[in-house]
């Protein structure tokens, strides 16, 4: 126990205050505490924590596991839009596009096509496994063939996504 810095008179035990200078004593009373960080604060910097786990979560695990596409509901959505478009483009000129012709008169319009409306769909999808839908058109059909050959990327298997049922392929 020391003195106190004011007088220099010897506190008696467990004082705070010098009982002769009513000076503070050093080393005596409550001890000193940081700054209390506020409760938003801590809401806050938790909240920010989390989302950068997520996002990295989000950036890293589907490429543990090894699949980075969306699944087959983009596929089959996007058969779906692309089925509609050809069928708006065949309302308006009359035809479905020739296969050499592809799925482009959707977006731009075909040098001898007349009453072309387009475009008829924003952009040409392509497969959530990266790879372009095929397109297939047989002058019998009452439908042209649209599919994706699924995350296999084969055609002609289970997994493959068309308008036209299961295990139809665009050679029949």
């Amino acid at each position: 126990m020391g003195t106190c810095p004011g007088c220099g008179t010897k506190p008696h035990t467990g004082a705070t205050l010098c009982d002769r200078c009513r000076e503070k004593l050093p080393g005596y009373g409550p001890p000193q505490s940081r700054p209390q960080r506020s409760r938003l604060d801590a809401i806050v910097g938790g909240f920010a924590i989390f989302v950068i786990i997520a996002t990295l979560a989000a950036l890293i695990f589907p490429k543990l596991i090894g699949h980075t596409g969306g699944g087959p509901a983009p596929a089959t959505a996007d058969v779906k839009t692309i089925s509609d478009a050809l069928e708006h483009f065949r309302i308006d000129t009359g035809r479905y596009p020739t296969d050499q012709e592809g799925l482009s008169p959707l977006l731009v319009r075909p040098r001898d096509v007349k009453d072309w409306e387009g475009p008829y769909i924003d952009r040409i999808p392509i497969d959530p496994w990266g790879d372009p839908y095929r397109y297939h058109w047989i002058d019998n059909q009452t439908t042209p063939f649209v599919g994706s050959d699924g995350p296999d990327r084969k055609p002609g298997t289970d997994d493959d996504i068309t308008n036209q049922g299961p295990g139809w392929t665009s050679s029949q």
